[in-house]
C-alpha cells in the first residue's frame, strides 16, 4: 500500500497524524502488508513531518519523493519507482491519495487508487479514477473488498508507454539506468 504524505497521513493544517491513520497502519502491519510513502515534497520536509507526527516508525526508509525521479505527478514515475523499490508489481499496489494529480499518476501507473476526500472535491477525485472515502475507518474495508474481488489490479491492459516506463524503472531499480535514460531522452 502506497500512501501520499500530505493530506492523507498528515493533516496539513495542524501538523498531526490524520485521525484513524495509526489504526490503519497498525492493521496493515499486523497482516505484514508492505507500505511506503510517496510525496511531491522535499525529503527533508517529509522526514520532519513524519517524525513530528510519530509516523516515521511505520515506514522506516520506505519514503520516496519526487526528487528521486525525473518527472513528478501527474506522471506515473514516482509511483512506478516506489513499486520497484518495494519489489511489487504496479497492478498489485493500492495507492491512498489526496489529490487529483496524484490519483491520475497512480492510475497511469496501473495501480488501484483510493482517495481520502477531505480537502479535495470527491467528484473530481472520482473522475480522476479513484474510489473515494471520507474517514480512515472506511479504508480497511475498502482495501479488503478490493483484495477479495479477485481483480488483482486494474482491469484491462496498460498503454505501451506505461509498460515501457515500468520496465525501465524495474531495470533502474536493479542498477541499470540505460533504459530509463533512453526513454526519458525519447520523452515517453
Amino acid at each position: 500500500v502506497i500512501f501520499d504524505c500530505d493530506g492523507v497521513l498528515v493533516d496539513r493544517t495542524n501538523l498531526r497524524a490524520v485521525a484513524g491513520v495509526r489504526d490503519v497502519l497498525d492493521g496493515l502491519a499486523s497482516r505484514t502488508v508492505a507500505t511506503c510513502v510517496v510525496s511531491q515534497s522535499q525529503r527533508t520536509r517529509v522526514d520532519l513531518t513524519m517524525s513530528a507526527t510519530d509516523l516515521a516508525r511505520y515506514f522506516d526508509d520506505r519514503v520516496y519523493t519526487a526528487s528521486l525521479v525525473p518527472r513528478g505527478k501527474p506522471l506515473p514515475d514516482l509511483f512506478l519507482y516506489a513499486a520497484t523499490r518495494m519489489g511489487a508489481e504496479p497492478r498489485r499496489c493500492a495507492v491512498i491519495e489526496g489529490s487529483a494529480s496524484g490519483v491520475r499518476a497512480a492510475v497511469a501507473a496501473g495501480m488501484r487508487v483510493f482517495a481520502y476526500a477531505t480537502d479535495e472535491d470527491p467528484a473530481e477525485l472520482t473522475r480522476a479514477g479513484a474510489t473515494t472515502f471520507r474517514t480512515m475507518e472506511e479504508l480497511p474495508g475498502l482495501l479488503e473488498r478490493d483484495a477479495g474481488d479477485g481483480a488483482g489490479g486494474r482491469r484491462g491492459t496498460q498503454p505501451e508507454a506505461v509498460v515501457r516506463l515500468r520496465e525501465a524503472y524495474e531495470a533502474f531499480g536493479a542498477g541499470d539506468g540505460r533504459l530509463l535514460a533512453q526513454l526519458l531522452a525519447d520523452d515517453v
